[in-house]
């Protein structure tokens, strides 16, 4: 499948394109407003553009904006880099700037404002919604309570916006919000839906994030104790990922690591189960051949995972502590590591394993508030 969405990864280094918002304020028609920018890549030449003028329609397969000259010009949503709005509620505004200072529970109350404003337009009204819900996840981060907020915030934005160009991303935002609040099997059903959704190409969904949705599935299937729907959801996901094509180097290494991860899933599962039976060489052969840094240190994290349940905890400890050091990849992966140096601590010395492990789960409670280990660890925490 040729790639041709704007993917997350460039998503990620818009800042790095150097390009400004330019809000002067034009006319359109007899109005006199500040103009949205809005950032289009060129999907043969990878160039990004700046287009100014009054977003009417910022659609799942559509983006339509008004220019200067009251011409309309309509885009693919999938060319679609970003949107800076100039014509917003105050409380948009408001809300962004309550953002950069931190203060997310006032970012939170001016997103939601704006995005009940009868006079802010569908299109900035969807953007607020959306903001809310990412501030809730970061919110949730040294309040965790946040994360159920963040689920009801995405449900509205799903029943409201539910032709927006943002609806597959807050769609996968209120499963990843649904584990961290602790109900993995809503995150496995929330994550599966959404890559039967999308699977095929289906306009407006990006394809790496449909391949992820089913790789994040699989995961949070396992932690559900549902080893065979994330054999499943894996063997989806592995599909998916060789299935795409791209020239964005970004892209190819998203796609790469996901294929390498998702490939382990006979071996994930057979360790979700306890089922050790030649797991520990299969999965050291995996961590030795494997090409990305996060197809490795899944690897090392399962093996680690398989040698603590055979009671090896001193083996056990040599992979969890590798991944923790050095898979710059995945909080999730190093927040899972650092679970499973807890454990393996314990097992080795019933002297100083209490301490050691309880610096691992402070350590994962403090600095990764925003994976589902977090909620593990916090648990664990109250009974030592």
């Amino acid at each position: 499948m040729k790639l041709l969405q704007v993917s997350r990864a460039m998503k990620g280094g818009a800042a790095a394109l150097g390009l400004a918002a330019m809000l002067s304020p034009i006319g359109f028609g007899a109005t006199l407003q500040k103009a949205d920018t809005v950032y289009r890549v060129n999907a043969r030449t990878g160039k990004t553009t700046p287009i100014q003028g009054s977003v009417t329609a910022d659609g799942l397969e559509k983006l339509a904006i008004t220019l200067k000259d009251d011409d309309t010009k309509s885009y693919d949503s999938s060319e679609i880099l970003r949107v800076v709005w100039g014509d917003v509620p105050t409380s948009f505004t408001d809300a962004k700037k309550y953002a950069k200072r931190a203060d997310w529970q006032n970012a939170v109350s001016s997103y939601k404002e704006a995005a009940s404003d009868s006079d802010a337009r569908p299109p900035v009204q969807a953007a607020a919604r959306l903001h809310a819900v990412e501030s809730l996840l970061t919110w949730g981060k040294a309040e965790p309570a946040r994360f159920a907020d963040a689920v009801a915030e995405a449900e509205r934005f799903i029943a409201e916006f539910a032709d927006s160009r943002h609806y597959p991303q807050v769609r996968a935002l209120k499963a990843r919000a649904s584990w961290l609040s602790g109900d993995a099997t809503a995150a496995r059903d929330g994550y599966k839906s959404l890559y039967e959704a999308g699977k095929g190409g289906a306009a407006g969904f990006d394809p790496l994030l449909v391949a992820d949705a089913a790789l994040q599935g699989g995961l949070a299937a396992f932690a559900a104790g549902d080893s065979a729907g994330g054999r499943e959801l894996l063997t989806f996901a592995e599909g998916a990922f060789r299935g795409i094509e791209s020239e964005d180097a970004g892209v190819k290494a998203q796609a790469a690591t996901g294929q390498e991860i998702a490939a382990l899933g006979e071996l994930l599962s057979k360790v979700a189960r306890n089922d050790f039976s030649g797991v520990e060489s299969a999965l050291e052969r995996a961590a030795d051949k494997g090409e990305t840094v996060g197809g490795k240190a899944a690897a090392k994290l399962a093996l680690g995972k398989a040698l603590l349940g055979q009671e090896k905890p001193n083996d056990a400890l040599l992979h969890f502590a590798w991944v923790s050091a050095m898979d710059h990849t995945s909080a999730d992966r190093r927040a899972e590591a650092l679970i499973g140096i807890a454990e393996a601590s314990m097992g080795i010395s019933p002297e100083k394993g209490p301490a050691q492990a309880k610096a691992a789960l402070e350590r994962v409670v403090r600095d990764y508030g925003a994976t589902p280990s977090a909620r593990i660890a916090s648990e664990r925490l109250k009974s030592m």
